[in-house]
Order: C-alpha cells, then sequence, then structure tokens
C-alpha cells in the first residue's frame, strides 16, 4: 500500500532571483502523481516585523530568512491547484515577551497571520509553547491547525509534531510517523500527527535536545 502525505518539504529562500518565483510551482507541475500524493506540505517562512520601546524588532524562524511576496503567490498557487498543503514556520525558539503582554503587539501579530489565514493558509509552525497554551491563536483561527517546532514536549492537544527521520528512528519505543499519535520525552501517548522532515540537518545541535 502506498503511503501519501508523509513528506514535508522546506521552500528555498536564499534566492532572491526572480526568475525563481516559480521554480517550486514549475517542479510540483510537472512532477508524478504519486509524488504529489507523498507530500503533506511545503513550509516557507516570512518575517513578522514590529516596533517596540522605539525598536525595530522581529519574530520568524531561527535562519531568519523569508520566502519573497511572489514566491508566497506560487506557493499559494501550488496550494490551490494541487491541493498541496503551504505551511507557515515561526519557531524561532525565544519568544518575544510583548506578544504576549502588549496588546497592541499582539494585534498586529495577528493581523500578520491573518494575512494569509484568509487567502487559505491552514497550517502554521510556532516554536513558542507560550503562544500555543494562551490561546490567542486557537480563538482568532479556529481552522488553522498548530504545528509544534521540532524536539519539544507536547502538553496541549491540536498540534502536529514534526519529527526528524534520525531522531525517531533513535526513539525507543520508536515514534509512529504518519499515524495518529507520538511519544512524548515522558513516553507518553499524546494525539497528534507527526510526518518526516525532507531534509533535517541540524537536529543534533538543538537546544531542546540538551
Amino acid at each position: 500500500m502506498k503511503r501519501k502525505k508523509f513528506i514535508s518539504i522546506p521552500h528555498y529562500e536564499n534566492s532572491k532571483n526572480k526568475l525563481h518565483d516559480d521554480t517550486y510551482y514549475n517542479l510540483i507541475k510537472n512532477s508524478s502523481q504519486e509524488f504529489k500524493d507523498e507530500i503533506h506540505d511545503i513550509y516557507f517562512g516570512k518575517i513578522f516585523r514590529y516596533e517596540y520601546n522605539n525598536r525595530k524588532k522581529r519574530y520568524c524562524n531561527p535562519m531568519g530568512v523569508e520566502a519573497t511576496d511572489a514566491q508566497i503567490d506560487s506557493l499559494f498557487k501550488i496550494q490551490d491547484e494541487f491541493g498541496i498543503e503551504i505551511s507557515l514556520t515561526i519557531n524561532s525558539i525565544e519568544t518575544p515577551h510583548e506578544l504576549l503582554h502588549d496588546a497592541n503587539i499582539a494585534k498586529e501579530f495577528i493581523a500578520f497571520i491573518k494575512s494569509f489565514y484568509d487567502r487559505g493558509l491552514r497550517s502554521c509552525t510556532i516554536g513558542s509553547p507560550h503562544l500555543i497554551k494562551s490561546r490567542l491563536l486557537h480563538e482568532n483561527f479556529p481552522d488553522m491547525r498548530w504545528k509544534n517546532t521540532v524536539i519539544d514536549s507536547l502538553s496541549a492537544r491540536g498540534i502536529y509534531m514534526k519529527v526528524p527521520i534520525p531522531l525517531a528512528r533513535q526513539c525507543d519505543p520508536p515514534v509512529p510517523l504518519t499515524t495518529n499519535s507520538l511519544f512524548t520525552k515522558n513516553w507518553a501517548l499524546t494525539p497528534c500527527s507527526s510526518m518526516t522532515t525532507m531534509r533535517y540537518q541540524t537536529w543534533k545541535a538543538c537546544p531542546r535536545l540538551k
């Protein structure tokens, strides 16, 4: 039996060459249906920029890179035409405290997420357990599937977990990839879904493993 929707693919965001704005779209369009069926999502980065205490700040992914607006348009075209979900990634390990303690900054962040949500985004990786537990995101985006960042303890329900293959193989008991359950650090069975990352090279350096 063929496995479906078990691969999570990163969007390459180092290139700002306009010639590559539709590269992913063309690659997916010309790929086999079998390959399309294997893709769970394509995840991309976008930086949330704001000003706090007269300082310009940002909240994004650890690499600090982001897709261009044209690349995001192309990714939404992939989702709309081929039914392959795209996923916003904001998994910086440190979360600015003002996101939770300053109502105006929180509103700006909600508006930032909403700009993608209104276009059909229904998947987002958030690295902050505090944001997840606050329920602020769930209340504003009831149809969004929130994915936890790699290597973290799960205590909130309704979260998807990305699991790098090397870690999954070393877990005892093994992580049941692409099922409806996942063993956490305490080996307690928590209802959630997991997926295999297509490429993940930094899991050994992840501070959550130390």
